[in-house]
């Protein structure tokens, strides 16, 4: 092999190197598996390339993965706001019926 071709050669790994590395997805639902491959966190899925990202995000099935974690957040928000108004409401009867006593108390 002639030195232009090794020169030629190194240069274009170089470029591919850099390449990779450039195209890594900075997106708050894509995360890299231990063996470096693009996953989506909501799907559970291996997206083949960085290239195919944009149009997993704007796929079907995506969408319906995201629709179903909104509502299931949802859902988990309310039953925890639900409880804490129960515990409050409970609370606050404790604290009123503890009132009432003193003030019988007093008057008694």
């Amino acid at each position: 092999m002639s030195a232009k071709q090794q020169v030629y050669r190194r240069l274009m790994k170089e470029e591919k190197s850099k390449r990779s590395t450039a195209q890594r997805i900075t997106h708050p639902l894509a995360k890299y598996n231990s063996l470096g491959q693009l996953m989506c966190a909501v799907c559970d899925l291996v997206v083949k390339s960085e290239i195919i990202w944009n149009s997993h995000l704007m796929s079907r099935r995506h969408k319906e993965m995201v629709e179903a974690l909104k509502v299931k957040s949802r859902k988990e928000a309310a039953s925890r706001v639900g409880t804490a108004c129960n515990e409050q409401l409970v609370g606050g009867e404790r604290e009123s019926r503890a009132e009432e006593r003193q003030k019988r108390k007093a008057v008694g």
